[in-house]
């Protein structure tokens, strides 16, 4: 008697668990997109501190990697098929955080430029600007 019931729960937990050709749902594109915002104004925080010598470039470096890895959990968090009605906003979005990903690390290398860091600046805010442009459903 009891087997029958051990099947079912574990039947119930498979159904329950999201498989990976679970479709990205507007919701988490949503969430993904507000996170971008706030990763690329953290980015950009992190290069105006830097210039104005606000942090040491030892915590810079920390930080950088630290950001780096949020935008690594974001690229998972896209990497889901895409259902039509999403697909350009979700293309952008993965396009931003791609190029986030670079800028990001050359901001400890930057740490001595002030007119780089400037320039890593204008591009996250640049960056975030985009992100929070995106129409995307919610």
């Amino acid at each position: 008697m009891r087997l029958p019931i051990v099947i079912f729960i574990c039947a119930f937990a498979l159904a329950a668990c999201e498989g990976p050709d679970t479709e990205l749902d507007p919701h988490e594109l949503k969430r993904a997109q507000h996170g971008f915002t706030a990763l690329s104004a953290e980015a950009g925080l992190l290069a105006e501190q830097l210039a104005s010598h606000g942090v040491p470039s030892r915590f810079a470096s920390v930080h950088q990697q630290a950001l780096g890895e949020e935008s690594l959990k974001l690229s998972r968090q896209l990497a889901k098929p895409v259902p039509p009605g999403l697909r350009t906003a979700h293309d952008k979005l993965a396009s931003l955080n791609a190029r986030f990903q670079i800028e990001v690390a050359r901001i400890a290398q930057a740490s001595s430029n002030t007119s780089d860091l400037e320039r890593l600046r204008e591009s996250f805010r640049d960056m975030k600007a985009q992100a929070a442009a995106l129409e995307t459903p919610a």
